[in-house]
């Protein structure tokens, strides 16, 4: 199936990660539904998003609330790290 340049990447929700998302207030996931919205367009939110590097030539965007100059934790990237591994995996099984 080709994706039309125009229509959104899919939203795969890993692990906790809609519930977390769900336990914001409406305003929060309002801006955060936004970033998200534009990282799947191929895009990123000006403040609330960030790419990180490093996972053998994935596009992965963070977002958050804050990109106050922090680095994203080591225990984050290593959730992100076998969330894609795992992704991957089930795609490959698939095909």
């Amino acid at each position: 199936m080709v994706r039309r340049a125009d229509e959104p990447r899919p939203l795969i929700w890993r692990g906790a990660s809609k519930t977390d998302f769900m336990a914001f207030p409406p305003t929060a996931q309002r801006e955060m539904g936004y970033a998200l919205f534009l990282a799947q367009m191929g895009e990123r939110h000006s403040t609330m998003a960030k790419t990180l590097g490093g996972f053998g030539g994935a596009t992965v965007i963070e977002v958050r609330e804050s990109h106050d100059g922090n680095a994203t934790p080591r225990a984050e990237i290593d959730l992100i790290e076998k969330r894609l591994k795992d992704l991957i995996k089930e795609k490959e099984g698939r095909q």
